[in-house]
């Protein structure tokens, strides 16, 4: 068991949140395909790089007639979100930050698309086309069709950014060349997705579209995750989907069609599947075979989309419209700040500390936002003045919260509901106990040994208030968000509080401590 740390000040001065983890995945992932796809037209891809094109692989029409997607026709995409193309393909990331999720998914696309990140300054990152300096390497394009790509004039020297964020060897230095069938050499086909659930999950449909078989592996709880969704539609599409000996293999690609999966799963499935569609030949349909959860992270997905050039259209049904043979476009894209995190801090206001939390879009998509109301409805007086956001000390109230639509808040409502009056219920998150930990299970033992008076339910916790907790020692059981769950359980604790596991906030809010910890500074 790793040293406890035992938690000595708590937060108050103003907090600047690290960027929308949501958002930074998918930035990530738009701006890799637009330097795959524009080093694609030009003509050079590195080794194992995929060729996109809105005509095909061989430059002509797409297959089955038609024209490309209104997106893939505008010159320079059609970009939202106060975004701007850019006349490279280089996307330019800001305030990206750092975190040991974000810095899974740039890896991989690193390795899966033969670009590279270049970070400018602390919080912005470039994201650069890689074209190999010798000639005759085979590619694959998004339609598994070989593609042999020229000779490409010198590269320039870059610093690509490892993932561990050091300095890699030049590109060259690490190519190897495919084999005669175009696949690549099964050393060097394993995309490592650390602990990440988004990064496995968004990028196994984006690797079965190079047509090449690619290998998942991960650490922790995550290869034991539930990947059934994607097996069925796998079949449905006739690729290959194997999971065994904790990792999984894939091969597509996925072709141009109609695909019905569950929607009350995680969006991650629909995320995946939303990023890799437009690749496809022909237009695409994504039917849900039950009502949408989590819907607000499907949004943020259409959202970073339009701002890279893309397009796809919720319908009717409730299921979504993909227009095929869609182009990537290059943007320079700024990442908002996480309503997430804010609620941990936001949850220590209401618990009357002198906190506020800046860097937040007072418009934001993101369903975590919901926190302002949450916290209105128990009690707290929430605001936001001068672009700070504060929640000021009330008498919390018990509260009835669903949480289907955000799950992410369960850890930090759960602490703030151990002082409300009366008891609280927490519902609809039972997708919980498949994250880094079975969190319903972590949250009611962990709190439990603080003094808390909760109890699991199927889906849920069931929680009765009290004015204070005792304090103890609990652990973190290597999950970030029971981490910070407990952090904040702490401000109200009577006796001292040392958590086990603390570091494990490095997954998704490595400056955390920095932050919870940090004194009021005054002018």
């Amino acid at each position: 068991m790793s040293e406890a740390k035992t938690i000595t000040r708590f937060p108050a001065g103003v907090v600047r949140l690290p960027p929308s983890k949501s958002l930074s995945h998918r930035a990530v992932i738009c701006a890799a395909l637009a330097a795959a796809q524009a080093s694609g037209r030009a003509g050079h891809a590195a080794p194992g790089q995929v060729l996109f094109s809105a005509r095909g692989a061989q430059g002509g029409a797409p297959h089955g007639g038609g024209t490309a997607s209104p997106a893939a026709q505008a010159p320079g995409g059609a970009f939202g979100l106060g975004n701007t193309p850019l006349p490279a393909q280089h996307s330019v990331l800001r305030n990206l930050g750092d975190s040991q999720d974000i810095r899974a998914t740039m890896a991989c696309a690193e390795k899966l698309y033969g670009i590279t990140f270049a970070r400018q300054g602390d919080d912005t990152v470039e994201a650069r086309c890689v074209r190999p300096r010798e000639h005759g390497i085979t590619i694959v394009s998004a339609f598994g069709a070989p593609v042999e790509a020229q000779r490409a004039p010198p590269q320039e020297n870059t610093a690509p950014l490892g993932p561990a964020g050091e300095h890699n060897p030049p590109p060259q230095a690490r190519q190897t060349q495919d084999n005669a069938k175009g696949e690549r050499p099964a050393a060097d086909n394993l995309l490592d997705c650390a602990e990440s659930g988004s990064t496995l999950r968004f990028f196994i449909p984006l690797a079965a579209m190079t047509g090449q078989p690619w290998r998942f592996c991960g650490r922790g709880r995550l290869m034991q995750r539930p990947q059934e969704v994607y097996r069925d539609i796998f079949a449905q599409a006739g690729a290959i989907f194997e999971q065994q000996h904790g990792e999984i293999t894939v091969q597509g690609p996925l072709p141009a069609g109609s695909y019905r999966l569950q929607g009350d799963v995680s969006s991650q499935f629909l995320t995946g599947l939303l990023l890799a569609l437009p690749l496809a030949r022909g237009d695409s349909r994504l039917v849900l075979t039950s009502p949408l959860e989590s819907a607000a992270y499907v949004d943020l997905t259409l959202d970073v989309m339009r701002a890279f050039g893309l397009s796809a259209v919720r319908n009717g049904t409730g299921g979504y419209h993909i227009p095929g043979s869609q182009s990537f476009h290059a943007a320079d894209y700024t990442v908002e700040g996480d309503w997430s995190q804010a609620a941990f801090f936001l949850g220590a206001g209401a618990l009357g500390r002198p906190v506020a939390c800046a860097g937040l879009a007072e418009n934001s998509r993101q369903g975590d936002a919901a926190v302002r109301d949450i916290l209105s409805r128990m009690g707290a007086r929430v605001g936001c003045e001068g672009g700070l956001w504060r929640a000021h000390a009330g008498r919390l109230a018990a509260a009835d919260i669903d949480a289907r639509e955000i799950p992410d808040l369960v850890p930090p409502l759960a602490a703030l509901c151990c002082f409300a009056d009366g008891e609280s219920h927490i519902t609809g998150a039972a997708r919980l106990r498949l994250k880094e930990s079975d969190r319903l299970a972590a949250l009611a033992s962990q709190l439990r040994r603080l003094g808390a008076n909760i109890r699991e339910t199927d889906d849920g916790l069931a929680i009765r208030g009290q004015k204070n907790l005792r304090g103890g020692t609990a652990d973190a059981v290597g999950d970030h968000r029971i981490a910070m769950a407990l952090a904040l359980a702490a401000i109200r604790c009577s006796g001292p509080v040392s958590i086990t596991g603390w570091q494990s906030v490095k997954k998704s809010y490595p400056a955390f401590w920095l932050d919870f910890e940090q004194e009021e500074q005054h002018e």
